[in-house]
C-alpha cells in the first residue's frame, strides 16, 4: 500500500511540473491601442498589409495557492484513515513544485489549521479525526485571513454530508470570491458500498474515498489548461 501511495505521488508531480514548466500564453498589442491604431488593425486584417501595429504573444507565469477544507464530522469516521491518506497524497504530490503553494483546514464541531501555505508538509499534522457536527463557517473565517499571492486561488471543500451552516457559508463563499478572487469546489465522498463513483461537475464533484485524490488532481488539471 505505502509502495503504491509513493508511485502515485511521484506520477502527479511529475505531471504537475511538466505543465508548470511551461507557462499561459496571453494576447497583447505592441504599444498603446488607441481608437486610431484599432481602426488601422482593421484596415490591415482586410488588406492583408503589415502595419506597424501589430499583435504579438507575450508569456507569463501561472502560479497557484490551494486550500483543501476537509470535513471530519463523526459520519466519516469509518473512512477517516483512507480519507487522510488520500489528502496526504495529493498535498505531498504538490510539494515542492515552486509555482504552488497549499493549506489544509478540518472542519467539524470546530476548525484547525493542519497546513498553512508556509508549512512543509512534513510539519503538518493532517491525522485520521472524526468527531461532531458539519459546521464550516469558522473554516471559511480562517481562510478569510490567508494571505494569497498566486494568479489563481482554488478552495476545495470535501464533505461527505449536508453542511449545517451552509446558507450562512454560502453567504460568506460569496464574499471572499469578489474580494479575494478565490474560486470554490464542492467535492461529495460517498461510501465504498456504491462503488468507485468518479463524476466531475464543474465546481462539484462526486467520488468514493479510494477516488478522492485522483478527483483533486483532475480538478487542479482542468484548472491549468
Amino acid at each position: 500500500m505505502l509502495i503504491k501511495r509513493m508511485d502515485e505521488i511521484v506520477n502527479i508531480r511529475n505531471v504537475f511540473k511538466r505543465i508548470f514548466s511551461m507557462t499561459e500564453q496571453v494576447e497583447v498589442y505592441d504599444g498603446d491601442v488607441d481608437l486610431r491604431k484599432q481602426q488601422q488593425l482593421y484596415l490591415d486584417s482586410i488588406t492583408g498589409e503589415e502595419g506597424r501595429t501589430y499583435l504579438q504573444r507575450q508569456f507569463k507565469n501561472t502560479t497557484m495557492d490551494v486550500v483543501i477544507l476537509r470535513d471530519i464530522s463523526f459520519s466519516t469516521d469509518l473512512i477517516r484513515v483512507e480519507y487522510a491518506a488520500a489528502i496526504v497524497t495529493l498535498m505531498a504530490a504538490l510539494e515542492g513544485i515552486a509555482a504552488v503553494r497549499t493549506a489544509q483546514i478540518n472542519f467539524s464541531d470546530m476548525e484547525k489549521l493542519n497546513k498553512s501555505f508556509e508549512q512543509p508538509i512534513s510539519q503538518s499534522r493532517i491525522a485520521p479525526d472524526a468527531f461532531g457536527a458539519t459546521i464550516m463557517a469558522g473554516a471559511l473565517d480562517m481562510i478569510d485571513s490567508f494571505t494569497f499571492r498566486a494568479s489563481k486561488r482554488l478552495i476545495f471543500i470535501i464533505t461527505d454530508d449536508q453542511i449545517e451552516d451552509f446558507e450562512q457559508c454560502q453567504v460568506m463563499m460569496e464574499q471572499l470570491s469578489l474580494s479575494k478572487g478565490l474560486h470554490f469546489f464542492m467535492i461529495g465522498i460517498t461510501p465504498e458500498a456504491y462503488g468507485d463513483v468518479a463524476e466531475i461537475n464543474d465546481p462539484n464533484a462526486l467520488c468514493s474515498v479510494s477516488m478522492l485524490a485522483k478527483i483533486l488532481y483532475q480538478l487542479l488539471l482542468k484548472e491549468l489548461i
